[in-house]
């Protein structure tokens, strides 16, 4: 991290390694895993739950809730610095993309923890600000995340997830697909495909008149997904009109 190397040392703690001394951050224990997200940010997962942490300043980020009012939304708002979710299970970044809004680069990453995904936007630290953290979706799925890719700022994004945790046999193994809206409304589905990953590409296609009007729904214009089927295929998904 710029001039910084971070690790868990041998007691779980989190160590910064700066000018040939190795400096403990005291204020976590049991640390299971760090996130490396920026120059300045990184992802630290310890007995408490999870936190993004400015490594210039030695502070915790404060986490900004922009969900609906659910379960999770109260859950995430009990603390204004830690995500709280149990140390016995496992915290994975599934996805990562840097964005550029209005000259400001923001780093949007996908965090899953069992069931639960998490999307979160962590923007470029300045100086010795501490820009606060927004969570900008939390959705419980039917299973576990496998593989995501984000459409477009008014498309949202495509997640697939399966129903259990380890894959036991591939040829047998099933994974189901769903849209979601940028505040996280489900779209649609695509079930039974094989196994991830799928290797997503999306890309804005500005349409075919003459398909269009020689085939009632084709050759619109619109945002669409080309995808692995996990059967040895591909496919070209429509994404519903944003």
């Amino acid at each position: 991290m710029g001039d910084n190397f971070v690790y868990i040392d041998t007691n779980s703690r989190m160590c910064i390694r700066q000018e040939h001394q190795n400096i403990p951050i005291t204020s976590f224990t049991g640390v299971k895993m760090i996130y490396v997200v920026n120059a300045d940010v990184c992802i630290v997962h310890d007995t408490l739950g999870v936190c993004m942490f400015n490594i210039r300043t030695s502070k915790c980020l404060q986490l900004n809730v922009k969900i609906e009012d659910s379960i999770e939304r109260q859950r995430l708002e009990k603390d204004k610095h830690v995500i709280s979710l149990p140390h016995d299970i496992d915290v994975i970044v599934l996805k990562t993309k840097r964005i550029k809004i209005d000259d400001r680069t923001i780093d949007k990453v996908v965090l899953v923890a069992e069931t639960l995904l998490l999307v979160i936007e962590v923007p470029e630290q300045q100086n010795n600000e501490c820009n606060d953290v927004s969570i900008t979706t939390a959705i419980h799925l039917p299973g576990y995340p496998t593989d995501f890719c984000f459409v477009s700022k008014n498309c949202g994004f495509l997640v697939s997830w399966k129903h259990i945790s380890e894959r036991v046999n591939d040829l047998y193994a099933r994974e189901h697909l769903f849209h979601f809206s940028p505040d996280g409304k489900l779209l649609g589905i695509i079930s039974f495909l094989g196994t991830s990953p799928f290797s997503f590409s999306p890309v804005f296609l500005d349409g075919d008149l003459g398909i269009k009007e020689k085939y009632l729904g084709y050759g619109r214009p619109g945002w669409y997904v080309y995808m692995r089927d996990g059967h040895g295929g591909i496919l070209c998904v429509k994404v519903m009109d944003c």
